[in-house]
C-alpha cells in the first residue's frame, strides 16, 4: 500500500502539519508529490497538497483514510517549490499552507495577461514594450 503525506488547505497554525492518507489503486498513477487532492477531513471534504509519498504507514493502516480524488484542475508542483515553501514557512513565520499557495501557479491566470510584472514572450510585443506602444 502506498501512502501520501498531505498538508490540508486550512491556514490554522495547529493544523500546520502533514496528515497521512492511503492512495487507492485507481489513483496510484495520478498521485504524485505536489498534486492537489480532495480528502476526507473529519466529517467534511477538504483540499490538500501532497508533500511526500511513502510505502510506510505512520500509524495503524486500518485507521488511515483514503484520498477521495485528484482535485479538478490540479497541476503538480515541483519539489523545489515545496522546498521553497518550507523555507518560507520557517523564515517568515507563515503556515505551510500559506507558503504553498504563494509558490503555486494560479490555474486561472491567462498566459498572455498584461498585468504589471508579467513576462512578454512574443517578439512583436517585446518591440512594442520597448517603444512604449503596448
Amino acid at each position: 500500500m502506498k501512502y501520501a503525506n498531505i498538508i490540508v488547505d486550512i491556514s490554522v497554525e495547529k493544523l500546520d502539519k502533514t496528515f497521512q492518507y492511503s492512495i487507492p489503486e485507481n489513483l496510484q498513477e495520478e498521485i504524485q508529490v505536489g498534486v492537489q487532492v480532495d480528502i476526507p477531513f473529519g466529517n467534511r471534504k477538504l483540499t490538500g497538497y501532497v508533500i511526500e509519498l511513502t510505502e510506510d504507514a505512520e500509524f495503524d493502516p486500518r485507521r488511515i483514510r483514503p484520498i477521495i480524488s485528484v482535485h479538478e484542475g490540479s497541476v503538480a508542483m515541483e519539489s523545489q517549490l515545496i522546498a521553497l515553501a518550507g523555507w518560507m514557512r520557517k523564515n517568515y513565520g507563515s503556515t505551510m499552507n500559506q507558503a504553498l499557495k504563494t509558490v503555486l501557479p494560479d490555474p486561472q491566470t491567462d498566459e498572455r495577461s498584461t498585468e504589471a510584472g508579467d513576462c512578454i514572450t512574443d517578439s512583436e510585443d517585446r518591440g512594442a514594450a520597448e517603444t512604449g506602444t503596448l
